[in-house]
């Protein structure tokens, strides 16, 4: 039985599930198979984006033949112009940012937008026909996934020579209501508490989570260092590449549906050295080794195993779960409270400019709020 009248169903013979199109025009049925059946929408939505036969694909090469470029001018179909411009992400970004790119635009934009014409599309028609949709309504996706739907479309108009200003489109998440999150950090006790654990029969994983707690880098990016990115001699580290799983573009029945991508820090301020504390030198200097990866040899760490580790060490040492990337909001926490620069920080951080370090990541705990109050006091009353 087909699910939601959208022609895709379970099939009981091997466990997949298949999903049936035909191009626009056409009057045969074309299918395609997945193991979900978000995953046979997505494929779906992708092939009719494309338009090309899927005799075209090369499950070799993972290309298909893209159809011509649409004529420029705002009068070009919204499909047409953000095929193109995907075309063109693809050959000038990291392959993960394609990825994310084209998974927003298949999965929000191509079915609301897609046959629209680019003149046609204004900042009222997105306010009723994205912004209205019920998971906007309803605050069911992030404010980050909003504003990254947002850039997409606002990429792919100024693509199409469209007017509409990306600005005023970025402005419409705070217009509807942007939520304040904040974000968690270890206390003091809990991260003492974490410390003593991680240190008593360390192996190689539990001092990747110190690492992290001692210098705040990604996740990617300590399942990537090699050891030679650690130079104990001039007490550095030189961080040069992250790892993270990506989903492959095109998946064949019974083949893997990601792959593990080693590329460039996320951005080209994340290339960075950073200094090796007294404290982190005397738990290194004695075990860095001639594997090649810091944390496992000569093979990568998958990043959700270290995830896994970390949420096993927390419960272990009676500590409340949190996210990985705690570890590095902690660690910026940490420095501010120190007395560190804010400009050092953000170049140990691999920030842009210095607002994003203390606008993201430096979250004030009551101890330093109260000892900064008392110290602008003190003149009143001292």
């Amino acid at each position: 039985m087909a699910r939601h009248g959208e022609n895709i169903w379970h099939r009981k013979i091997d466990g997949r599930w298949e999903g049936r199109f035909r191009y626009p025009g056409e009057k045969k049925y074309h299918s395609v198979y997945a193991s979900s059946y978000a995953e046979v929408k997505i494929k779906m939505a992708a092939l009719l984006l494309h338009k090309s036969d899927p005799s075209t694909y090369n499950p070799q090469t993972g290309d298909r033949e893209m159809p011509a470029a649409q004529n420029s001018g705002s009068t070009a179909k919204f499909s047409k112009t953000a095929n193109q411009w995907l075309k063109n992400i693809r050959a000038s970004k990291k392959y993960s940012t394609y990825m994310k790119y084209r998974k927003i635009y298949v999965q929000y934009l191509h079915p609301v937008f897609g046959e629209y014409q680019i003149s046609k599309i204004d900042e009222s028609l997105i306010v009723k026909q994205l912004l209205s949709r019920p998971d906007f309504q309803k605050r069911n996706l992030s404010d980050s996934t909003i504003r990254c739907i947002l850039n997409v479309i606002s990429q792919i108009l100024f693509f199409g020579g469209s007017n509409v200003k990306t600005r005023d489109i970025m402005k419409l998440v705070d217009r509807n209501g942007k939520r304040v999150v904040e974000t968690e950090i270890f206390s003091m006790i809990d991260q003492k508490r974490l410390l003593r654990f991680l240190l008593t029969d360390t192996d190689q994983y539990k001092r990747g989570i110190i690492f992290c707690l001692c210098t705040g880098i990604r996740l990617g990016e300590i399942c990537a260092l090699e050891n030679e990115d650690i130079d104990m001699l001039n007490r550095t580290i030189h961080i040069r590449r992250t790892v993270q799983r990506v989903q492959n573009e095109y998946v064949e029945a019974g083949k893997p549906r990601t792959h593990l991508q080693i590329s460039d820090p996320k951005t080209l301020h994340s290339v960075r050295t950073i200094p090796i504390s007294n404290y982190l030198y005397d738990i290194l200097k004695n075990h860095v080794s001639n594997d090649r990866y810091f944390l496992s040899g000569d093979r990568l760490t998958e990043p959700r195993f270290l995830e896994r580790k970390l949420k096993n060490y927390l419960q272990r040492s009676g500590v409340n779960i949190k996210k990985f990337h705690t570890l590095r909001h902690t660690f910026a926490t940490n420095c501010v409270a120190g007395g560190m620069d804010a400009k050092v920080l953000s170049v140990i951080l691999g920030h842009a400019s210095v607002n994003v370090t203390l606008n993201r990541y430096v979250h004030p705990t009551e101890k330093m709020k109260r000892d900064q109050l008392n110290k602008c006091m003190k003149g009143l009353f001292g």
